[in-house]
């Protein structure tokens, strides 16, 4: 008669060696090659031992040479379909183990499932192996063996491909039972015999959902109905998952997806993802699961022929795990877990010392200097027509092309992404055209760099009408998708207003809500988020708050840039060669972390496309530039700047000389904007004034009837309460 080694190491060898393993104080242990008579060996040494090591078998066929315990990456795939189920916790009892065996084989022979060709005993659970026509991918076997645990309670991970099972006639150390083959038959199962369902991920198998306690069927449909009255959530959401459970029929769809009514496991799932995002406690949900009063969602796990009574609640509480991982993944949160999270927070708030300042404190992460940082929104606000969506096209073609543009230089060559929600496809290709050409860029250098969405609608951010809350939408998800997918470096939305749904603009609760969730986009990949947004009415150039709608939207902003077509005045001063219509000024309303540019002017150039159409682009343009060769006595605008100062700004008031405060009170803020100046230039030309003699310092009673410096012409009689400045 063959000994226990050799028998063990036959039947191993069925499964292809090498294979079989045993473990001593975390090393793993394999026969020194890759034969039966030396698998014997091994076996024999074992059970030499005292006591002997436990022995296993790997069910997969692995490669030649795998170290340590096999991988998924050392297994090829499988042969073999199986399941590994466990008696109740501290059955220890050969009489009760064997009982227990007889009874949970019987109820897997009686489900619809083909039986099992090959079953054995560990010396006290049970292992349950399906032999395929083929060898399948990993992924395959996998799919079938989780849908195998699920249908019969098997224990956690033996779906995995590179599971190890107890080798028959070895002992079981646990038990002291030896492992014997309970069945061994010919023949194989077809693959489409066999069910399939995808294990969760890591990190819904992570989901722990503690102890559900008893299991207590709801009795009868009274107690359902009466189950959902304590549900924290609206009305209508009761009433549609009460109906999801009696008649799903009525209620066939899980977020705007047509649901297989047929499918009962799909009706069941479905249904515990939306009794967990309504609130329902996990264990409730279960006791639904098993309840026979609710047949449309419990039909299936109660089926004899799909699950055995004894590993029904296990497979109910798998369901709702699974539930309750979809739905954290998809955003809900549990009961009380934003007031956790804020707690947890608030109590590890400490306090952190500014000093001293570390040697390598970083640099601001500009992408272009006082115009776009990384995680931070940049808002360009305009009047209609001005010229917003262009100017906002241009910055995305001058990041996606690193080239200068106007006054800005990006650091660094990214992919954009602009959503612009007003015009199609075709019309954003022409407007890319006339910016190229304008800019002097190739389009062809912008493939695969400059992308945008062929969508109608282009909601992030909305309202839930059912408890009222402000969320992100779906595309918005998506969208947080494809930023990293390509590598999105900047997103430019256009217009705001197109983002978001039943929210009001007026409101700072709300517009502040949206330009955080829209911030969170832009800190998660660490890029600049650009928003284009129309201005009130009567709303002049470098106002911030000349925004539409409530505060909160501009001061969550870090940057805003105003946009403002050439008025008739400016032009009647100016005299440029071309119409007002043609210039608009841009002007750094609010900068944060940077001193805000002054007013600069960019030109709409008129570029004729291929097609015979005609697309605007803009180019910088510059008035009264103030160079090398400037000289006071023959500058173009030397008489209207004396008169200025002799006239002052009226009621006896002086221009100040201060670089900051009021804008309407400072002489270098009307020069700039009248003649078209920089900051950086309009005291340049005040400083030359004064040097040449032509204007000089002098000190005025102010309103608060302090005296403060003013700008004054030299020996002119000056207004009561002035005095010239003697140097």
């Amino acid at each position: 008669m063959q000994s226990l080694a050799t028998q063990a190491a036959a039947f191993a060898a069925r499964f292809g060696l090498p294979n079989i393993m045993s473990f001593d104080g975390g090393r793993c242990l394999h026969p020194a090659l890759p034969t039966t008579e030396a698998a014997t060996a091994f076996l024999t040494a074992n059970a030499e031992r005292d006591p002997p090591l436990d022995v296993y078998f790997c069910p997969a066929d692995l490669r030649d040479g795998f170290v340590g315990k096999p991988t998924k990456g050392d297994c090829l795939g499988a042969t073999w379909a199986w399941v590994d189920l466990d008696p109740p916790k501290g059955m220890l009892d050969p009489q009760a183990l064997a009982a227990w065996q007889e009874a949970t084989l019987a109820e897997v022979d009686a489900t619809d499932l083909p039986a099992a060709q090959l079953v054995i005993s560990s010396g006290r659970g049970l292992w349950l192996f399906w032999r395929l026509p083929r060898r399948l991918p990993a992924d395959e076997v996998e799919a079938i063996n989780y849908a195998l645990a699920s249908r019969f309670g098997g224990g956690d991970a033996c779906h995995n491909i590179d599971r190890v099972a107890r080798l028959p006639f070895t002992v079981n150390s646990k038990t002291d039972q030896l492992a014997t083959i309970l069945r061994d038959e010919v023949g194989c199962t077809q693959v489409e015999a066999l069910p399939r369902l995808a294990p969760p991920d890591a990190a819904s198998e992570a989901v722990e959902l503690g102890d559900l306690g008893t299991p207590s069927p709801l009795a009868d449909e009274d107690a359902f109905r009466a189950a959902f009255e304590a549900l924290p959530c609206d009305q209508a959401k009761r009433l549609d998952l009460l109906l999801s459970a009696l008649n799903p029929a009525a209620a066939n769809d899980f977020r705007d997806k047509p649901l297989n009514v047929r499918d009962r496991s799909a009706v069941m799932y479905s249904w515990a993802i939306k009794a967990t995002m309504a609130g329902m406690e996990p264990s409730v949900i279960r006791d639904c699961l098993l309840s026979p009063a609710v047949p449309a969602i419990s039909a299936h796990l109660l089926d004899p022929k799909k699950y055995r009574p004894a590993a029904r609640v296990r497979a109910a509480t798998r369901q709702v795990a699974r539930a309750h991982a979809w739905a954290l993944a998809n955003g809900w949160q549990p009961p009380g877990a934003v007031e956790a999270q804020e707690q947890a927070e608030v109590q590890a708030t400490g306090l952190i010392s500014l000093a001293p300042v570390p040697t390598d404190l970083p640099a601001r992460p500009w992408l272009v200097e006082n115009l776009l940082m990384d995680g931070q929104v940049t808002m360009v606000s305009g009047r209609g027509g001005d010229g917003k969506s262009l100017l906002a096209l241009q910055l995305a073609v001058m990041v996606a092309a690193r080239v200068e543009f106007g006054w800005w230089h990006p650091r660094e060559r990214r992919n954009v992404l602009v959503l612009n929600a007003e015009d199609n496809i075709d019309e954003q290709r022409r407007r890319l055209l006339g910016a190229c050409d304008v800019m002097g860029v190739d389009p062809r250098l912008l493939e695969g760099r400059l992308f945008t969405m062929d969508r109608e609608t282009l909601v992030l951010v909305h309202r839930d009408p059912a408890d009222g809350a402000v969320k992100t939408s779906k595309l918005y998800d998506r969208l947080a998708e494809l930023i990293e997918q390509h590598s999105i470096g900047l997103v430019v939305i256009d217009p705001l207003v197109e983002a978001h749904i039943n929210l009001d603009e007026n409101s700072n609760a709300d517009m502040k809500e949206l330009v955080l969730m829209l911030r969170r986009l832009a800190r998660q990949r660490a890029i600049p988020l650009l928003i284009v947004h129309h201005s009130r009415k009567g709303a002049t150039s470098g106002d911030q708050d000349g925004a539409r709608g409530g505060s909160a939207l501009v001061n969550a902003c870090r940057v805003v840039v105003t946009v403002e077509r050439m008025s008739a005045d400016e032009h009647g001063g100016i005299r440029p060669p071309e119409p007002k219509e043609r210039y608009i000024r841009v002007t750094g309303a609010k900068a944060n972390y940077a001193g805000r540019i002054g007013d600069r002017r960019l030109e709409l150039v008129p570029v004729e496309l291929p097609n015979g159409d005609e697309t605007p682009g803009f180019r910088r343009v510059v008035f009264g530039e103030v160079g090398e060769g400037f000289d006071v006595r023959t500058w173009e605008h030397r008489e209207e700047l004396l008169r200025l100062v002799r006239d002052g700004r009226g009621d006896g008031k002086l221009w100040s000389s201060k670089p900051t405060g009021p804008r309407a009170a400072r002489l270098d803020a009307e020069i700039s904007q009248r003649f078209c100046l920089d900051a950086k230039q309009a005291k340049d030309v005040l400083a030359r004034f004064r040097d040449a003699g032509l204007i000089a310092l002098g000190e005025q009673k102010g309103d608060d009837r302090k005296m403060s410096e003013v700008w004054v012409l030299p020996g002119t009689e000056l207004p009561e309460g002035t005095a010239e400045i003697p140097f």
